[in-house]
């Protein structure tokens, strides 16, 4: 092995996608830590020392932009991508630099790119991509 291995932490919702979110991060390389609440999260961040953070911007009450906000505030280096299937949600939080944003569906090189050592530093806001394998058609 070549040093640490990178880790992840993911803040979904929707188990389905957060499973999804685990096993594509595993594929890659990422040991990921997932959590349905903000709290949860928080706590995880805490303990562990996470390279990036993966948020659902839809959770309720703006729960996932407070999140980005807060975990961003105690590290600043840390990459952050938020991923919202609301078409208008995802413009003020590329408009806020809160980092990189993904709106579902999405194909999973967009989210491969993002997640890689390689893109650190760079914003980035995806759109709907024309690709054929969307996150509901593979695993």
């Amino acid at each position: 092995m070549d040093g640490p291995v990178p880790r992840a932490l993911i803040v979904e919702g929707d188990p389905e996608m957060s499973g999804l979110f685990q096993r594509c991060l595993g594929l890659w390389g990422w040991h990921a830590d997932c959590s349905r609440s903000v709290q949860t999260a928080l706590e995880l961040f805490r303990r562990n020392r996470h390279d990036l953070a993966v948020c659902d911007a839809d959770l309720p009450a703006s729960a996932g932009i407070f999140l980005a906000r807060a975990l961003l505030k105690e590290r600043p280096t840390l990459r952050v991508v938020l991923v919202s299937d609301d078409p208008g949600g995802l413009d003020p939080v590329a408009r806020a630099g809160l980092g990189a944003v993904l709106r579902k569906p999405f194909d999973l090189g967009a989210l491969k790119a993002l997640v890689q050592p390689e893109h650190a530093g760079g914003e980035t806001y995806l759109r709907e991509s024309d690709a054929a394998a969307t996150h509901r058609e593979v695993l």
